[in-house]
């Protein structure tokens, strides 16, 4: 393999910026993520409620049967 440029061990620029914009897009999806789920547990909607509640329902009858 013939590289044109020297080989050093200090990244290019470009691939700084990369590297940043990736961890940073990964920390706020995965900071997202976890806000989101935290709020859905903590605060659940009526529909989810409702859900809930049918699940429960469910499991009841098959615990009868």
């Amino acid at each position: 393999m013939s590289h044109t440029q020297p080989t050093t061990h200090i990244m290019q620029p470009s691939a700084i910026a990369t590297a940043v914009v990736l961890f940073v897009f990964l920390a706020s999806v995965g900071i997202g993520t976890l806000l989101y789920c935290a709020i859905d547990h903590f605060m659940l909607r009526p529909q989810d409620q409702d859900i809930i509640d049918r699940a429960q329902a469910v499991e009841r009858l098959r615990k009868l049967r």
